[in-house]
């Protein structure tokens, strides 16, 4: 009786997203309980129409897929699903896939919804079920979907660019739902708390960034960017009521408890180069190519044009309104509603764990019913969820190597790459704390306990040619900032989800400070300090519109129409404190960074963004006097103070007077002595 409800929800998804499937022959399959998957292919256009990613997917397989359904305990044990590698191969995309990308989604939806559509159908038929009671099955439903286990193991993604091959691989990743002290357990949202809390545990997470040659093949394998690291994120999701289909409030925190963090010469430009790249999609600037070298603005450019005062936040350069009005909304969205990669990105969050569309064609009586009541009303934009992401790391360290290549004593053996140690960042209490609501509100704070920066055996000084074993770190030490972790305690973990004194780990619902008067006078520069010492820096951006304001007094952006945005009023402040900080310069240091200087700008890459072109209309007349004065209310302002609280800063002299060759073999040109 209840496989016709459950078995077409679960089945739903796997041939949404998966080749050649026949939902009969699975069905036969998931009634038994267990249902083996070998060898399947991705539908990789559904992926690119769903996330709507600037990538696009060369490939994607999963070689194994198992679900396993407990019929006997469905209301007390959780449906676990477990893929076994799984493998996906992105690169960006071109301006010709960014043109004709709309053209097969409408025949993808139209693939989708019938299959789904078919698989509902039973369950209509049977919902007048005299057996079952009334709600019983919605909320079996519910809880079903709530506590599904998903485990992978052997996650390979792969990101391809020029001659940039970045690789993630996780070894095992879990997924499941857990009690208020954070333990393993079968849950459901039930009132008062009106909660859901997850944990995905990352084990093994292995990050590599090598080069490839013009055949797309790599000759020599550089060191891990980062070796087989494992951390724990934490979801916390508040439901406004029952019958939500989103959360009202969803944190997201991730706790590592080491990070080392290798970066050689060669890595360095394609590090930056990465980052680059996640800083032009952040602002909506990013330039694709098509097949004939032109270059295509992204969308998000063209709409930024329309907003006076672009510069100061990308986010109100496109429209929220819609987003998040309800899940089917999100789901059926098409291309015409284009948008930039930041704002899908922010609207996708919830969506995500939303449950509403997943049932689709389900029929719920108490669901029928409620929607009737509100169907007689006005309907009201659905309110932007508060988003809270937290990123927490006990101890960081960074580590820059030098690359030279060895050759094997044999011709015909392939060459080596040796690396050598030189420079060493560790940074202890570091947290990435990001608040958000729609449009209208972001902040981010960054922070860290203390840091140091000191030189290692290598070339490029005196000091490094002397064969001291026994040299004080001290000695080595050219940087130093703030206090140890052990010193300062567990500050920089204050109010998170791994913090046993939040409001989460408490039964208190947490109150979120989205004023931008209340967030300068609760957030101070005392305060940032006190929780960290060594550095803090706190950006606020907000958007007040005077046209419209929401409940709260809070502004409702909305439902601010396009030719409105110059209306808002945007303001962003950037506050930066350093703490007490020694710094001593010599020989070693300065050639240290002189040289990872050099191998930052030894490169040939193009740049994502190009600066826009100021178009002056001569015969555009001149604002009068009273347009000018209506106006300048609305002109964005940023804001940006730094503080440093106390420093010390020593120059030695330098150690020989061979500076002028030295130089040159830093910046890597050869040199004839």
């Amino acid at each position: 009786m209840l496989e016709s409800y459950v078995t077409p929800i679960l089945l739903s998804y796997v041939n949404r997203y998966i080749k050649n499937l026949k939902p009969s022959d699975l069905q036969l399959s998931l009634w038994g309980g267990d249902v083996v998957l070998s060898k399947l292919e991705l539908k990789l256009d559904v992926l690119e129409q769903e996330l709507k990613l600037p990538f696009t997917f060369l490939s994607g397989h999963i070689h194994e897929l198992r679900i396993h359904v407990p019929w006997t305990k469905l209301g007390s044990e959780a449906v676990i699903i477990t893929i076994n590698t799984m493998e996906c191969i992105l690169k960006l995309k071109d301006g010709a896939q960014n043109d004709h990308e709309s053209c097969g989604s409408s025949s993808t939806n139209r693939s989708i919804n019938e299959s789904v559509k078919s698989l509902a159908k039973p369950r209509r038929i049977q919902q007048t079920d005299p057996d079952l009671p009334p709600g019983y099955v919605q909320s079996l439903i519910r809880r079903v979907v709530n506590n599904v286990n998903i485990i992978v193991n052997n996650l390979i993604l792969k990101y391809v660019e020029d001659d940039i091959v970045l690789s993630v691989n996780i070894t095992s990743a879990e997924c499941y739902t857990v009690d208020e002290f954070w333990d393993r357990a079968f849950m459901d949202i039930s009132t008062p708390d009106l909660v859901l809390r997850k944990v995905i545990n990352f084990s093994d997470c292995t990050v590599c960034l090598d080069k490839r040659n013009a055949s797309g093949k790599i000759e020599f394998y550089q060191d891990p960017l980062l070796y087989k690291c494992s951390f724990q994120t934490r979801l916390h999701f508040t439901y406004g009521n029952l019958n939500s289909k989103i959360p009202s409030v969803i944190k997201i925190h991730t706790l590592v408890e080491s990070l080392k963090l290798s970066i050689t010469d060669q890595q360095l430009p394609m590090f930056i180069r990465i980052m680059e790249l996640a800083i032009a999609l952040y602002y909506g600037e990013l330039i694709y190519k098509d097949a004939d070298g032109e270059e295509n603005g992204s969308r998000a450019k063209e709409a930024s044009q329309l907003v006076a005062g672009d510069d100061v936040n990308p986010r109100s350069q496109v429209q929220y309104s819609g987003q998040l009005q309800n899940v089917e909304s999100t789901t059926k969205q098409t291309e015409e509603d284009q948008q930039g990669w930041v704002s899908w990105a922010w609207s996708f969050v919830p969506a995500i764990v939303s449950s509403g569309d997943d049932y689709e064609g389900e029929y719920y009586p108490e669901e029928e019913e409620y929607e009737g009541q509100l169907h007689g009303q006005k309907s009201k934009p659905a309110k932007d969820p508060i988003i809270s992401a937290g990123f927490y790391c006990m101890k960081v360290t960074v580590t820059f190597k030098l690359t030279e290549m060895q050759a094997e004593s044999s011709y015909y053996s392939p060459q080596k790459v040796k690396s050598k140690e030189v420079l060493c960042w560790e940074q202890e209490g570091t947290t990435v704390e990001v608040l958000m609501m729609g449009d209208h509100f972001f902040d981010c704070q960054v922070g860290f306990v203390g840091c140091k920066c000191f030189c290692l055996k290598g070339v490029m000084g005196i000091k490094d040619f002397e064969d001291n074993v026994n040299e004080a770190e001290t000695e080595a030490c050219f940087f130093r900032c703030g206090e140890s972790l052990s010193s300062k305690g567990m500050t920089y973990l204050t109010n998170s989800l791994f913090d046993y004194r939040s409001p989460e780990n408490n039964g208190v619902r947490a109150e979120f400070i989205l004023d931008a008067a209340h967030h300068k006078e609760t957030y101070t520069e005392i305060a940032g300090m006190q929780r960290f010492g060594a550095f803090y820096m706190d950006y606020l951006y907000t958007a007040d519109s005077s046209t419209e304001k929401g409940p709260g007094n809070q502004p409702d952006v909305s439902s601010v129409k396009s030719e409105d945005l110059g209306t808002l009023q945007e303001m962003s402040a950037k506050r930066l404190i350093i703490g007490s900080l020694d710094l001593r310069l010599d020989s070693s240091a300065v050639h240290r960074i002189l040289k990872m200087v050099a191998c930052a700008v030894d490169h040939e890459y193009e740049a994502y963004s190009r600066p826009k072109p100021v178009i002056v209309d001569e015969n555009r007349p001149l604002p009068t006097p009273e347009e000018v004065m209506s106006l300048e209310e609305y002109i964005p302002t940023r804001l940006t103070c730094i503080t440093v609280l106390k420093s010390s800063i020593s120059f030695t002299m330098a150690e020989f007077n061979l500076l002028d060759h030295l130089l040159s073999v830093i910046m890597g040109q050869k040199v004839l002595l």
